[in-house]
């Protein structure tokens, strides 16, 4: 996909690119999962949630197409601090005069106390009823990463202004140490795709 549409290291994910990409998707030039993958089908599960109007996800755009997924009220309160963090550093750093897409405005302005409290309870429920509880790992820039208390699903959570990208994805079969370091790469590679994204506009 990266050849296909000249994504280099240094360049943006623009709005256009996304629906070319989309529609060279349903034309079947390309699939998510070619069989040389080590990421099975059956593994991860990408959900585009309308947070605003039903906090459901839109299921056009979510992979499979046929689940249905409501978040859970933990994670509504996670959506709407993290919208509201993003919101109070915009404000912070004007009247600092920062940049506040920079990383450093993110990592030395304060929190607003809602995302800090539920930062520091540390856990929350999601909308996938037959996974218990997870442990929030990392957040950075509306980007929230955790793992199940089980040590097998990883979980992603990005927050748009009127949408949310959610991915559950199986961890490798390792050590639980090991386990822990892989699902960071993972999350930082979405974190890399969803943050091109955020800046295409769309």
């Amino acid at each position: 996909v990266k050849k296909m549409f000249a994504l280099k290291a240094k360049s943006t994910l623009t709005g256009k690119k996304i629906f070319q990409a989309l529609k060279s998707f349903n034309a079947g030039e390309f699939t998510l999962f070619n069989g040389g993958e080590s990421c099975k089908a059956d593994e991860i599960e990408v959900y585009f949630v309308d947070h605003v109007l039903n906090r459901n996800n839109l299921q056009c755009f979510s992979y499979p197409e046929d689940a249905t997924y409501n978040i859970s009220e933990d994670e509504l309160a996670l959506i709407t601090a993290i919208n509201d963090a993003e919101k109070h550093i915009e404000r912070v750093a004007d009247a600092m005069n920062h940049d506040p897409t920079d990383d450093v405005a993110h990592f030395f302005l304060p929190e607003n106390a809602a995302l800090h409290t539920l930062r520091k309870k540390g856990y929350f429920k999601t909308g996938k009823t037959s996974i218990d509880h997870h442990t929030i790992i990392d957040y950075r820039k509306k980007g929230l990463f955790a793992i199940d208390y089980s040590f097998t699903f990883c979980y992603f959570l990005f927050v748009f202004r009127h949408f949310s990208i959610i991915i559950h994805e199986k961890m490798p079969e390792e050590r639980h140490t090991t386990r822990t370091l892989g699902a960071k790469v993972i999350a930082n590679r979405y974190r890399t795709v969803l943050e091109q994204f955020d800046r295409s506009g769309l």
